[in-house]
């Protein structure tokens, strides 16, 4: 029986008996909230088929294979639809497992996991890895949610795309940007490149030469050593039969810079990037020395005119963004323990630290 799904905040129709399940939007609403929902988001799709058993009841959506299904959470029926997966998406998938396979690892398409499904799942190595080649449009917090949940499993996540221009989730996952090809037909083995998000990390000394400000933090070139990354050709240039083989051997890495962008990289830049990091956390900037900052005091006239200096007691940064945060938890910089957040420079950093540093120029409470 082909699924008629309503989305109850918008009030969209997706149609599983169209190929695109009656436009783009539907596409994109399918994509980003794949998978059983829990508490509130549980109800956000009804089916909305009239002859179904437990009409207006929530269901879910699944890939299985190639093609989308709709399930009840309650009763366990299933509406089926036609393929989920275009031609051309198709011929991708082909390419990366047919790449995997001839550098000696076992790969499957849709490899399922405990809690997602790359699009080619590519085992036999130091390290499985689940590639996935995005045509359609996500959302950054979509492409992110999808992400942790295949590196929960103790997956590396590699994700491709074919943009002139990355896609605002390119940032915040693994990525790697191709050539365009026409993929309405096959391509031969060595055609499909990577365009964008590889390069070099070496460590420079802190001066203008190498950096506008210091990346530390502090107000001048502190003249200490710091990792740059710069975008270049790497292996003798990159395919993505290349790539294939040597992710799942540990020899590309993906390294998030400064908590930020994710840039693939060899092994050895990866290590020099951790230690030189590791470096800068072990050796806190001065106080009183940070740009961002602030003035430790501020100016206000008394009352006979002459200028009076009155003392900042307090400082409150906002770290909403999500810049401020990291899945691996390290130490804080200032030696109070580990935590996930990240200051601005992408140290690990308590907040209530920082905001002391600002306010004082020492962590400690005394």
């Amino acid at each position: 029986m082909v699924a008629l799904v309503r989305h109850v905040e918008s009030g969209a129709i997706l149609d599983f008996g169209e190929p695109d399940l009656g436009g783009p939007n539907e596409s994109t609403i399918f994509d980003q909230w794949r998978g059983r929902l829990t508490g509130k988001d549980r109800g956000r799709f009804v089916c909305a088929l009239a002859d179904c058993s437990a009409p207006d009841a929530p269901v879910y959506f699944q890939l299985r294979g190639r093609t989308r299904v709709a399930c009840h959470y309650d009763s366990g029926v299933t509406h089926r639809a036609g393929t989920g997966v275009s031609d051309e998406h198709k011929r991708q998938q082909d390419y990366l497992q047919r790449s995997a396979e001839d550098a000696g690892y076992e790969a499957v398409q849709e490899g399922r996991l405990r809690s997602s499904r790359p699009d080619v799942l590519i085992t036999g190595g130091l390290v499985p890895v689940g590639a996935e080649v995005q045509r359609s449009r996500l959302t950054k917090e979509t492409a992110a949610r999808r992400d942790s949940r295949t590196r929960a499993a103790g997956v590396q996540t590699m994700w491709l795309h074919g943009n002139d221009r990355p896609p605002a989730w390119s940032a915040a996952v693994p990525s790697l940007g191709t050539n365009q090809l026409p993929w309405s037909v096959v391509h031969k083995r060595g055609s499909w490149t990577v365009a964008s998000g590889v390069g070099r990390i070496r460590p420079r000394p802190c001066t203008l030469e190498h950096f506008g400000t210091c990346p530390a933090g502090h107000l001048r070139h502190c003249r200490g050593t710091h990792p740059k990354y710069s975008a270049e050709p790497v292996f003798g240039g990159l395919t993505v039969d290349r790539l294939a083989e040597l992710v799942p051997e540990r020899k590309l890495l993906s390294v998030r810079f400064r908590g930020r962008h994710h840039y693939w990289v060899p092994a050895n830049d990866a290590q020099v990037y951790l230690q030189v990091i590791a470096a800068e956390r072990a050796a806190p900037p001065r106080p009183g020395r940070l740009r961002g900052a602030g003035s430790h005091a501020r100016c206000d006239r008394d009352h006979s005119g002459a200028l009076a200096v009155l003392p900042v007691t307090s400082v409150v940064l906002d770290w909403s963004d999500d810049s401020h945060w990291s899945e691996i938890s390290a130490p804080c910089i200032y030696g109070d323990g580990d935590t996930n957040l990240l200051d601005d420079h992408g140290r690990a950093c308590h907040k209530v630290c920082a905001e002391r540093w600002y306010v004082s120029g020492s962590p400690s409470t005394a």
